[in-house]
This record gives structure tokens, C-alpha cells and sequence, in this order.
């Protein structure tokens, strides 16, 4: 158990801080931000296996730019 207790999934703080669980697992796994952020979209195993999907690439990009968005204090459009 990563989190030390069970969670729910449908708990909005249990399934955000499984997917922050996961991100850091990820992490762990792929030793960078860009596949990180890939094998959470696309996979590990098809990110592994296959590459970076243009999709993915994509995804990744998108969440980037909305990071940098939210730490310039504005709100990220869709």
C-alpha cells in the first residue's frame, strides 16, 4: 500500500492522492517528467514497448503549458 491505507476511489482526495501516488511511481519508473507525464496517458508498458504516441506528445505538452499557466497565477484555458 503506497498511501498506508486503502482508498476509494471515488473520494475526491483518495483518487487525488492515488494519482499523485502513481505520478510519483511513474517517476520512479521512467527517470523523467516528459514520460512520466506519457506513461500516466498512453501506458507504461505501450509507452515502453511501442514509443510516444503523437497523442501523448501532445497531452504532455498540453499539461505543461497549463502548469506554467497556473504558476504565472492565471487560469488555464481549454
Amino acid at each position: 500500500r503506497l498511501a498506508g491505507r486503502p482508498l476509494n476511489l471515488w473520494n475526491v482526495r483518495d483518487n487525488a492522492t492515488c494519482g499523485v501516488l502513481l505520478l510519483k511511481s511513474l517517476e520512479k519508473e521512467t527517470g523523467s517528467e516528459t514520460a512520466k507525464l506519457a506513461a500516466y496517458y498512453q501506458g507504461l508498458d505501450s509507452l515502453r514497448r511501442i514509443g510516444m504516441y503523437d497523442d501523448s506528445w501532445a497531452y504532455v505538452q498540453s499539461v505543461k503549458k497549463h502548469r506554467e499557466t497556473i504558476r504565472s497565477g492565471q487560469r488555464p484555458r481549454s
